[in-house]
């Protein structure tokens, strides 16, 4: 079945700055590296992530969460202390809105005795 989710990622709950661009614009500024960050060719960063799917929607109607995680190359790296003193944030919560069941039986295919022809 498909699955269509929906989310934000809460990039304030990272270690971060705020600072006002020339023209007075609000900017945040993100450490990569203490935010284990990935840099990639091209001037490229991304956030590792996992998605947590809950069996049930919590309290909020949420169906999960999305926490930052460390490359495996980084978590591969660090020592036992790093691993435990490293505090990754929960970014954000999702909705699952594909399509569910209502809760409503399918209707019975037709049988052979059933049809008019």
């Amino acid at each position: 079945m498909k699955k269509d989710y929906s989310g934000q990622i809460e990039l304030t709950k990272m270690q971060c700055a705020f600072l006002k661009s020339p023209k007075g614009e609000r900017c945040l500024v993100i450490p990569l590296k203490s935010n284990h960050l990935d840099e990639f060719a091209e001037g490229r960063v991304a956030i590792p992530i996992r998605i947590k799917v809950h069996e049930e929607k919590d309290k909020y109607g949420n169906d999960g969460f999305i926490g930052q995680q460390v490359s495996s190359k980084e978590y591969k790296e660090m020592t036992d202390e790093q691993k435990k003193e490293t505090k990754l944030p929960i970014l954000g919560n999702f909705k699952d809105f594909s399509q569910s069941d209502s809760g409503t039986p399918a209707p019975e295919a037709a049988t052979p005795d059933d049809l008019p022809f």
